[in-house]
């Protein structure tokens, strides 16, 4: 049996870090109006999400679904997010044209993980995942 809450996909923006949230929204609205109907998929993710993700292919039945564990990556701080085309309520999918959707985001002061993870965008100040995760260990 899985730890409670592992398999939830969490969606709210208030568990982001505020900046990140701010300009995520910003972007996604730009996106929105400019014909291109994206979502957040998934924002925050506790350290036990990240690992249960991680652990998907590896220790666990499944497709391999991130390449960081929580210690490594930055949906645990609050400063990264998935997005998926949402045409109409829960309809997410993931066809359409991410290269003109990451512009949107690009402009808002997000990285883009392509061609790793088309859906990831991350504000991280010019760190990396491990740079932020130790930064936040410390405080």
């Amino acid at each position: 049996m899985s730890p409670v809450g592992v398999e939830t996909v969490n969606r709210d923006f208030d568990l982001m870090h505020p900046i990140v949230a701010s300009r995520a929204r910003l972007a996604i609205k730009e996106a929105n109006d400019a014909g291109y109907p994206v979502a957040m998929f998934e924002g925050y993710r506790s350290p036990e999400r990240q690992n249960y993700l991680y652990a998907s292919g590896r220790t666990r039945p499944g497709p391999i679904l991130t390449k960081k564990q929580a210690h490594e990556g930055v949906h645990p701080l609050g400063l990264a997010l998935d997005i998926a085309f949402l045409p109409k309520k829960n309809a997410w999918h993931w066809k359409g044209d991410f290269s003109a959707v990451s512009w949107f985001f690009i402009k808002h002061g997000f990285t883009w993980l392509y061609p790793f993870e088309k859906v990831h965008y991350q504000i991280t100040a010019g760190f990396t995942a491990e740079e932020a995760n130790k930064i936040a260990a410390e405080h």
